[in-house]
C-alpha cells in the first residue's frame, strides 16, 4: 500500500506500520506522521561539495516527520523502512549521505541528524527528518513501507 504525501500531511494522522523488511527479515511495527516534504536548496547546505553520493539528475527533498516505534524492545533501522514511491511506481529508498545526514551543520537544523544512526525506545515519540534523491520530474509522490503495509489510523 501506498499513501500520498501530500493527503498524509494535510490530514496530520499517523499511519501504522508493519514491514518484515530488514537484513535479519525481522519484523518491525511502528507509527510515523509525514509532518512535511519539501525539496532540499543546496545553498543551504554548508559545504554541498562533501556529498559523496552523486546527485546529478535529481534533487534532494527532505521530509519531516514523526515517528514511534511499536516494536516491544529498542530498535535502530525502523527509519530506514520509509520509501518514496513515485507515480510510475518507482521506489526510491532515503539517501544515506553521511554529510547531508549527520556531519553538516543543514542536518543539524533541519533535524535530519535526529534520527540518524538511533534506536528508538518503543512507545516514544520521535521527531526529525529523511532526505530522498528523487527525479527531476513533475509527478505525484506517495510514502510506502516496501515488504509490509501501511494503515491510516
Amino acid at each position: 500500500m501506498k499513501i500520498p504525501i501530500k493527503h498524509a500531511i494535510e490530514s496530520g494522522n499517523w499511519f501504522q506500520c508493519v514491514s518484515g523488511w530488514d537484513f535479519q527479515h525481522k519484523e518491525h511495527s511502528f507509527r510515523f506522521r509525514v509532518l512535511s516534504f519539501n525539496r532540499v536548496n543546496l545553498e543551504d547546505v554548508d559545504h554541498p561539495e562533501d556529498i559523496s553520493l552523486n546527485t546529478d539528475g535529481g534533487s534532494l527533498w527532505i521530509m519531516k516527520l514523526q515517528l514511534i516505534n511499536l516494536n516491544k524492545t529498542e530498535e535502530g533501522v525502523t527509519h530506514g523502512l520509509i520509501h518514496i514511491v513515485d507515480n510510475d511506481g518507482y521506489n526510491f529508498p532515503t539517501f544515506e549521505d553521511i554529510h547531508i545526514r549527520f556531519d553538516s551543520n543543514y542536518a543539524k537544523v533541519s533535524v535530519l541528524r535526529d534520527l540518524f544512526g538511533k534506536s528508538y525506545i518503543p512507545k516514544i515519540k520521535y521527531t526529525g527528518a529523511l532526505v530522498y534523491l528523487l527525479p527531476d520530474e513533475e509527478t505525484e509522490y506517495f510514502v510506502s513501507v516496501p515488504g509490509g503495509n501501511i494503515k491510516e489510523i
